[in-house]
């Protein structure tokens, strides 16, 4: 085995390999997302503007009410 040992028995290396790799992942992953948001951005509009917001985003998108029963 590698790692025989593990943090309770003093061996703190395969916890902090595994430490960095979570670390890793995470900027990887929050990178990752901001760059295809930032992509998709300049193809369509991600966020709609407040009136859209208000009027609802069906209308706003989309051009038609939903759910018109419960209004």
């Amino acid at each position: 085995m590698l790692w025989p040992d593990g943090l309770l028995r003093g061996n703190s290396r395969f916890y902090l390999v595994q430490l960095v790799a979570v670390l890793l992942s995470s900027v990887w992953a929050f990178v990752f997302t901001y760059v295809m948001l930032w992509i998709i951005d300049r193809i369509t509009a991600v966020k709609v503007d407040r009136a859209g917001e208000t009027a609802g985003l069906d209308m706003a998108i989309h051009g038609e009410a939903a759910y018109v029963e419960s209004i």
